[in-house]
C-alpha cells in the first residue's frame, strides 16, 4: 500500500512514499526512474531504463 502521496511544488509534480519491501523487490534506487500508470482506480508502478538514442 502507498502510504503517502502529496505535491512537491506548483507544478504538481507528486512524490510517494512506498513501503520497502516493494522498493526492494523491485531493485529501486534513488537514481531509479519508473513509470507509473492509472488503469481504472489502480497505480501499476513499472521500472524503467532511460537509455539516450
Amino acid at each position: 500500500m502507498i502510504r503517502k502521496v502529496y505535491a512537491s511544488n506548483q507544478f504538481g509534480t507528486i512524490v510517494m512514499s512506498i513501503p520497502a519491501d516493494f522498493v526492494r523487490k523491485m531493485g529501486l534506487t534513488g537514481d531509479s526512474n519508473v513509470n507509473i500508470e492509472l488503469v481504472g482506480n489502480t497505480l501499476h508502478v513499472t521500472k524503467v531504463c532511460l537509455q539516450g538514442v
